[in-house]
């Protein structure tokens, strides 16, 4: 699967305030408020890059990662199979999933 780069990341932070300036003074986003415990920012078309959350540890909390369209088709293809309970080899017919009831 190739990596085309970091997608979103969020932090757990107590002091928005400090996040809102760092990130629209410093760094240029620009903030979305999402209640009183959240702040997101945006620097392109997407719905949010960083998020802070009150609500959570101080520090890194999550990354998402953006990848080729090719992998992330085949990786919803993935996930569609095992929700039907399979597993899929290359080459090969699907198989159940140990544990997983035939259909």
């Amino acid at each position: 699967m190739a990596l085309l780069g970091l997608g979103y990341a969020g932090f757990g932070s107590a002091n928005l305030e400090d996040w809102r300036q760092f990130g629209t003074g410093l760094v240029g986003l620009q903030a979305v408020e999402r209640g009183n415990s959240l702040l997101a920012f945006r620097m392109d078309d997407r719905k949010q890059r960083i998020v802070i959350d009150r609500a959570m540890g101080e520090g890194a909390r999550f990354f998402g990662w953006e990848v080729s369209p090719t992998a992330s088709r085949w990786m919803r293809w993935r996930r569609g199979w095992k929700r039907l309970g399979c597993m899929w080899w290359p080459n090969r017919r699907r198989w159940p999933m140990p544990g997983a009831s035939a259909a």
